[in-house]
């Protein structure tokens, strides 16, 4: 890359105030600049702190930096201090913390440090560190209930006669598993209760996009603490809202079905959101439905086996299934409403991609697609271990001639396949819970007789894989291949050696 001379001579001047510019900067900012000298003074000063560690190259640390910003100036009077640390200037205080990629975000307790789960947005960061600080639970007032049932985007409040009773502390006991992504108050005083048209026992669900609240009443799901968790769990998401990595995890958490509503400009956004919104209340508890930028994610369509042809409607279930919204109709209400009301009623069948049936597979590893996975993969006679890759992905393409070497190494095993599956091309058509991948190369073992499935998580080399096979596999009379035919031609040479005995003794018979 050319650099002009008056560009260059610019470059100069700022590398010569770089220094000075920092500092004014980090003076203006609200993010407290933390290093090895002032770390643990300082961060042992606050009772409460989120603490950024970052890269100034990173690309997501630059995404992140104005809503870091934001979210420092708002917790500001919370007196919850938001601060940053440069990896590339403090290596060592990022090794101590065993930061391994950035940006990593940690929340302290003093210097005790734990992880942030989180999102990443201004919003999402504000009312998590306020959770932090506040108790799992917070009682509320008359005075204090209109702004608490406000503050964020979904709110839980329990209703109870009684804070000693038994279906209050199954309520502590929820809200305090929940409390880093969810906030939790409670209600005590009946007459309160009354004035908000709520009766005790109850728990009720507060989200800005539902004009009433979710309400459980029922006594022996209030106890029940996991059945209280995925009523919470499932009506404090909001019926339709932009999918991306800070709530991705919050709706699988639910282990219901995730509808995915791809849109390419904000127009099909507004339009595919006045679609489904009454369909997603319709549904609610039987699926879950999130508005997915086509821009961004286009490769989740093409995982959900979607053309790229936008607006366009697919479901994954949590096993890895998947149903794609036939693309050859609009997507308007009615069409959604007969889609989804087939699928809740099991009318719809998962669609499942394959690559074609190799017309040679003779050589040491098998290759498997789709159509012949339970053929290959699931036969009980024998041990599986099957490579799942990416045409694309190095590691697959480093790893490819050591697989090639095993195939070759067990190829005269009769009851121990070595095989390869694109994971791109073919879906996993029979318990696709147990073949989850979430990265290439994933590698499994499908065991003889039961199987069962085991993950290897060994080093790629020939003799962990040896290793693993030894470990994994039964010792059931496993002979190779040329040790079973010698044996076998030397049983038809005795048959033989007998049929001709016995031909000869009836001709002296017969004599």
């Amino acid at each position: 890359m050319k650099l002009s001379t008056a560009r260059f001579a610019l470059l100069g001047v700022l590398a010569t105030s770089l220094l000075s510019q920092r500092a004014l900067a980090d003076t203006a900012s609200d993010v407290v600049v933390l290093t090895e000298k002032n770390f643990d003074s300082t961060v042992s000063d606050w009772d409460i702190s989120l603490i950024e560690f970052y890269a100034p190259w990173c690309g997501y640390c630059k995404q992140l930096a104005p809503h870091y910003e934001t979210s420092a100036t708002e917790l500001k009077a919370e007196n919850v201090p938001l601060a940053k640390v440069n990896c590339d200037d403090e290596k060592d205080l990022c090794a101590r913390f065993g930061v391994e990629g950035f940006p990593t975000l940690k929340v302290f307790s003093k210097l005790e440090p734990s992880p942030y789960n989180g999102g990443r947005t201004a919003d999402d960061i504000t009312a998590y560190m306020k959770r932090q600080k506040r108790p799992a639970v917070t009682e509320l007032l008359e005075d204090t209930f209109a702004k608490f049932k406000d503050s964020e985007k979904s709110v839980i409040i329990g209703i109870f006669d009684d804070a000693e009773s038994e279906l209050y502390a199954a309520f502590k006991g929820v809200a305090q598993s929940l409390r880093n992504t969810l906030t939790f108050g409670s209600v005590l005083d009946s007459a309160l209760a009354k004035a908000q048209s709520l009766v005790a026992p109850a728990v009720a669900i507060f989200n800005r996009d539902t004009p009433e609240p979710f309400i459980l009443k029922d006594a022996a799901q209030l106890a029940d603490s996991a059945e209280l968790k995925k009523f919470i769990e499932v009506n404090s998401l909001p019926l339709l809202d932009d999918i991306g990595q800070e709530n991705y995890q919050a709706y699988m958490s639910t282990k219901l079905p995730l509808a995915f509503v791809f849109y390419i400009d904000d127009e099909m956004k507004k339009e595919m959101t006045d679609v489904f919104v009454p369909i997603a209340r319709k549904f609610r508890g039987k699926v879950n439905f999130v508005l997915t930028d086509a821009n961004t994610y286009a490769r989740q369509a093409e995982h959900l086996n979607l053309k790229e042809q936008w607006p366009c409607v697919g479901i994954q279930e949590t096993n890895g299934l998947k149903y794609p919204m036939d693309q050859s109709k609009n997507v308007t209400a009615a069409e959604a409403d007969d889609f989804f009301s087939k699928f809740v009623a099991g009318e719809v069948k998962p669609f499942i991609k394959s690559g074609p049936i190799p017309e040679d597979n003779n050589g040491p590893v098998k290759v498997v697609v789709a159509d012949e996975f339970e053929k290959i993969v699931m036969d009980p006679t024998k041990d599986v271990l099957i490579e799942f890759y990416a045409p694309w992905c190095g590691h697959c393409k480093k790893l490819a001639p050591i697989w090639e070497e095993l195939g070759e190494k067990y190829a005269e095993h009769d009851s121990i396949v070595i095989a390869k599956i694109d994971g791109q091309d073919n879906d996993v058509p029979v318990r696709p819970a147990d073949f989850q991948i979430q990265g290439f190369p994933t590698i499994k073992l499908v065991k003889r007789n039961s199987n069962d499935v085991v993950e290897y998580k060994g080093d790629r080399s020939l003799e962990s894989f040896e290793e693993f096979l030894s470990t994994h596999i039964e010792p059931a009379q496993e002979e190779p291949k040329a040790k079973k035919e010698v044996e076998e031609a030397t049983k038809e040479e005795v048959i033989e050696e007998a049929h001709v005995a016995d031909e000869e003794a009836k001709v002296h018979d017969e004599l």
